[in-house]
């Protein structure tokens, strides 16, 4: 606004509508910058400490999560109890095949069965052998049982785009669309004349002990890992690969539908979802600063401020009645 400094000022200048545009520069003193770096330090210190208590409790929910599932399933009697699995690798079947099934096969055996009551002898042997090992160390005087016997043994299969399209099916037989039902059969009828010789091979024996002592020495198999997360190798070899047997899963785990999904895989989607997940934090932080920016800038550039104390400020002269 300008004035004439000859032209008395009158009651319409300071009224509440009146509005005066000053133009400054603001200038801080090193202990300001000092102080704002300091507070500016102090927040980010405080969002970093925000973001490990958030990872701890994290951590917390699922370590505690593993422990009831521990404390479930020492409490609960299962099958999962007394089972063990052993994965089979391309290698040992292709061996099996080769070397132990074609004397199977002249007595009339199918690959099933010879697989099944091989794998049955030939593991209740190693056991039996690591069992004695066992009880010849001190502090194995639990282990009540002399030789380690296996009640069953069953397969496994890579058959996920399979059981897939079955659920298509039904579904389709469900609401009575029994045209889509005869397209999802021509894809089955596809599917099994493609991969038959796939679809067929047991890629996982579960194998379940008459005992749990049977269990006990079968997890002195389980794999090792070293600081860096690598796999070391076997302590043995069977049907011409390493031998590691896992604890399996409980009975109530559905995991034949996802039994094609890899450790890859699983590590691939883990990654897709942290990328998201900062994504969104980078697109959040983002528009929380450009608006920021944007209220601070203007709050700037048109601050309110009482016209009386800035027509004191400037006009120094006691003439003026304000």
């Amino acid at each position: 606004m300008v004035h004439d400094a000859n032209r008395p000022i009158d009651g319409s200048c300071v009224d509440e509508n009146a509005k005066v545009f000053v133009q400054f520069e603001c200038h801080q003193s090193q202990e300001q910058l000092t102080t704002k770096r300091d507070q500016a330090a102090m927040v980010s210190s405080l969002a970093v400490l925000l973001v490990c208590v958030y990872l701890i409790v994290l951590h917390y929910f699922k370590r505690s999560s593993a422990l009831n599932q521990m404390e479930w399933d020492v409490q609960t009697l299962t099958p999962g109890d007394y089972t063990a699995q052993f994965e089979i690798s391309e290698k040992a079947y292709n061996f099996f095949l080769n070397v132990i099934y074609p004397n199977e096969k002249e007595r009339g055996k199918s690959i099933g069965l010879a697989l099944k009551e091989y794998l049955k002898r030939e593991l209740e042997n190693v056991l039996t052998h690591k069992l004695k090992e066992m009880k010849e160390k001190a502090g194995s005087d639990n282990l009540k049982c002399d030789e380690v016997k296996i009640a069953d043994i069953v397969f496994a299969f890579n058959n996920a785009q399979l059981i897939n399209l079955l659920k298509v099916r039904g579904m389709h037989i469900q609401f009575q669309r029994y045209d889509k039902m005869r397209e999802i059969e021509a894809q089955i009828t596809a599917l099994k004349n493609e991969k038959f010789d796939s679809l067929v091979r047991p890629v996982d024996a579960f194998i379940t002990f008459e005992e749990e002592d049977g269990l006990i020495v079968a997890q002195e198999f389980e794999p090792e890992f070293d600081f860096m997360g690598k796999q070391l190798p076997a302590h043995k070899e069977f049907m011409d690969d390493e031998l590691f047997l896992h604890e399996a899963t409980e009975p109530t785990n559905i995991i034949w539908e996802n039994r094609h999904w890899t450790p890859a895989d699983y590590a691939k989607r883990t990654l897709q979802v942290v990328g998201i997940i900062a994504g969104l934090l980078v697109v959040s932080f983002l528009a929380i600063y450009t608006c920021k920016s944007i209220a601070i800038d203007n709050a700037k550039k048109y601050p309110p401020v009482d016209a009386k104390t800035i027509f004191s400020e400037i006009f120094e002269n006691n003439a003026y009645n304000l």
